[in-house]
């Protein structure tokens, strides 16, 4: 069988290893047979021994150098997938509601039991009427069973594990039986990305603006007559549009694309804080058109129609959520890199 021959550049590769007896068998005996006919070799490897003397490295030192090699970067895949988790457990701690009605009633009751500035006392029942999903957001109408008179609803932010966050919850005093509630929500922009989470005013601050009717016990009612009104250029546009009813309990979103053919606005270059549309009033109608209102009003004795209202902000600020994990994540990386680096 042929002989494989090493050349001069090959086994000057070699020399260190076969110096140190970690080439394998064959491979030293050709790196022995070259250095017994090459001269320039030869020298090279003489000289190598006299100026770097070495003590053999046995090959059980070698497996636990690598083993060490190995933990190290297991350590560090470890410390960053626990960061990972971490951050997974905060996030999921603020996202945490599914869109299960028992579930979202904890989300209810933990906004508004024992809150000093809402007036529904604890343990007050409360009951879901209606939802609808945006994607993005969850829209939900409630009544608090106390003579059936507060009612409101909550608006809750999805988050990309599937679940919710409560956003914002407002309960009223309607001193009605029955009725639509016109709802003029303001949709946040929760983006890391974003610089701001603060409430504000400002349109850059959110992703969009909606009308909501919400109704309740509208058995007898057969469409309900929204005022909508629109502000541009300081004029005030208003008009009133009638909506069918097809359901006693109910949430519904106005469609934008409808509302923008009623109040056509053209393009400023800055924006006008809630220069609408928005729902002004809602009436309701019988079959004949006459209006109904009256026949549902309560007289309880309240004449401010602000007097019993709440409106609570969510416990969530997604600013600092975000930073909080940010800082977990650079925790970890940083003591990836400290064990990698053999700290």
């Amino acid at each position: 069988m042929k002989q494989n021959k090493l050349d001069c550049c090959v086994v000057r590769d070699l020399l260190p290893s076969y110096i140190e007896n970690l080439t394998e068998p064959e491979t030293s005996r050709q790196v022995a047979e070259h250095l017994e006919g090459c001269v320039d070799c030869r020298a090279q490897e003489q000289q190598m021994r006299t100026q770097l003397p070495m003590q053999p490295v046995s090959k059980k030192s070698l497996r636990f150098l690598k083993r060490a090699r190995n933990n190290r970067i297991a350590a560090a895949i470890l410390a960053i997938v626990a960061a990972l988790l971490c951050m997974c457990l905060v996030y999921g701690h603020v996202f945490r509601y599914s869109n299960d009605e028992a579930d979202l009633l904890n989300a209810l009751e933990a906004d508004l039991y024992d809150n000093p500035y809402c007036y529904l006392e604890t343990g007050t029942p409360l009951q879901i009427t209606a939802r609808t999903d945006t994607g993005s957001y969850l829209l939900v109408s409630f009544i608090a069973k106390d003579a059936e008179k507060h009612r409101g609803y909550m608006e809750l932010v999805r988050g990309i594990n599937g679940k919710y966050c409560v956003y914002m919850v407002f309960v009223e005093n309607t001193h009605s039986s029955a009725g639509v509630i016109g709802y003029n929500i303001t949709l946040p922009n929760t983006s890391p990305l974003r610089q701001d989470y603060t409430l504000s005013y400002d349109n850059h601050f959110y992703d969009e603006h909606i009308c909501v009717l919400s109704g309740y016990h509208c058995k007898d009612v057969d469409s309900v007559r929204v005022t909508l009104s629109s502000t541009e250029n300081q004029a005030e546009t208003v008009v009133e549009k009638d909506y069918p009813i097809t359901e006693t309990n109910f949430l519904q979103i106005l469609d934008p694309s409808e509302l923008e053919a009623i109040f056509p606005q053209a393009e400023e270059e800055e924006y006008i804080p809630y220069a609408g549309p928005y729902i002004l009033n809602c009436a309701l109608l019988d079959k004949d058109g006459n209006d109904i209102t009256e026949q549902y009003a309560i007289d309880d004795g309240e004449t401010n129609p602000y007097e019993n209202q709440y409106y609570g902000m969510g416990k969530v600020n997604f600013m600092f959520l975000y930073q909080v994990m940010g800082v977990i994540g650079v925790i970890g990386v940083v003591i990836a890199v400290r064990i990698l680096l053999k700290w």
